[in-house]
């Protein structure tokens, strides 16, 4: 008896038809934000929070482990406050989430390009700041930099963007 179907182990799986993609991977994170923010009555947002989340955008590999990179971060707030299922004030909503994407782990990093070619020359630092330029535009400007051009990336630090200025950024309209 032939069979019309081939066998279950022949089959391919879901992860081999999509060539190794799945919903929940970081290439997929930007749209499943927009799809939550339609859900959440946000829609009008998702150009303001892409722009958040692009600030942020290749500065994953830099991150201390347990840190969370920001879109997977974002992902996850919205998806809780999809499954809440409150039903918030929208622009308490927004404000609630601006907040919380302001405070976020990647938020508080800060980096610097140190330029110094001998210990008694004076240092000039160049400081990254996601509301000016984005974390790729950033490292780009290394190409033009001497060589002995350092780069510094910190945890929690005083040379980043504040959270109020995100939080302003945030909700620009």
């Amino acid at each position: 008896m032939s069979h019309a179907y081939p066998e279950r182990e022949q089959l391919p799986s879901s992860l081999d038809l999509a060539y190794g993609r799945h919903i929940l991977d970081q290439q997929h994170g930007p749209y499943l934000v927009a799809l939550y923010l339609e859900q959440l009555g946000l829609a009008d947002w998702t150009c303001r929070v892409m722009g958040y989340l692009r600030m942020y955008d290749g500065i994953e590999s830099w991150l201390e482990p347990g840190d969370i990179e920001a879109v997977d971060f974002v992902r996850q707030l919205l998806f809780k406050e999809v499954q809440r299922k409150a039903k918030d004030d929208v622009s308490a909503l927004r404000f609630r989430l601006a907040v919380s994407m302001a405070n976020a782990p990647v938020a508080s990093y800060g980096a610097a390009f140190k330029i110094q070619r001998n210990l008694d020359d004076s240092m000039k630092s160049i400081w990254w700041n996601p509301l000016e330029q984005s974390w790729l535009s950033f490292l780009a400007r290394r190409e033009t930099l001497p060589d002995y051009t350092r780069l510094y990336l910190s945890g929690p630090c005083e040379y980043r963007a504040s959270a109020q200025s995100l939080i302003e950024y945030l909700m620009e309209r």
